[in-house]
Order: C-alpha cells, then sequence, then structure tokens
C-alpha cells in the first residue's frame, strides 16, 4: 500500500494548480474559457482520485477537509463529464479549496513529523 502522504501531496498539488489556473479570473472569464475549465475539471478530478485512496483513520484525523466530496465531484466530472457543473467546480476551487488548503497542509506536516518520529515517538 502506498504511503498515505503521497495521496495527501497529490490533492495538495492539485489545489495549489486548480487555484493558479483560475489566478485573475472571475466565474465569466472562467466560463468562457474551455480550456481553462478543463484543465481545473482535470485537476478536481485528480483530487478526488487521490481523496478516495486516503485510508479512513487519515481522513477523520481531519474533518475540514472534504475528502468525501472531492471523491464524488471526482465521480461526477469523470462519469458525467456530459453534463459537468461547471460553476460548482468554479466554487469549489475560488471557495472551498482555500478554507481547505491549510488544514490539508497541517494534516500532511504532522503525519510527516510522526514519520520521523518513527515508532513510540522514538527518533529514527
Amino acid at each position: 500500500m502506498r504511503n498515505p502522504l503521497l495521496f495527501l501531496n497529490e490533492i495538495l498539488e492539485a489545489m495549489e494548480t486548480a487555484q493558479r489556473f483560475v489566478e485573475g479570473m472571475d466565474l465569466e472569464d472562467f466560463m468562457s474559457d474551455p480550456k481553462t475549465r478543463s484543465a481545473v475539471a482535470m485537476q478536481v478530478g485528480i483530487m478526488g482520485e487521490a481523496a478516495k485512496s486516503v485510508p479512513a483513520p487519515i481522513r477523520s484525523r481531519c474533518p475540514e477537509v472534504a475528502f468525501k466530496s472531492m471523491a464524488g465531484m471526482r465521480d461526477r466530472i469523470m462519469h458525467g463529464y456530459f453534463s459537468i457543473d461547471y460553476a460548482l467546480i468554479w466554487r469549489t476551487v475560488r471557495e472551498n479549496v482555500p478554507k481547505e488548503e491549510p488544514h490539508l497542509r497541517r494534516l500532511i506536516e504532522d503525519l510527516e513529523r510522526e514519520d520521523d518520529e518513527g515508532p513510540q515517538g522514538t527518533r529514527r
């Protein structure tokens, strides 16, 4: 099994990338730019795919991050591609991601610190 940190870092990278893609845009700009819409939808899909692989005990440590919603949105993008709600994707990237990102960063830092400490708090 892959280290959960790999999946968490994939989510974080996709969050950062999606936010960069929409930087300086408003909803109207976003909706009229099919390349950006597709690119951002792909990043949201990556977030969701990685979220599905984060073990439940790790997800439960960070309830501020909507792992389940990420996974659900990924499914809607990949399986309902003909009816993607781009306004929802916009709100997700502009509103939810900035709120969740600091919590995800903290979770990653905590897990990295625990990983460095090794079993029962001993330094490796």
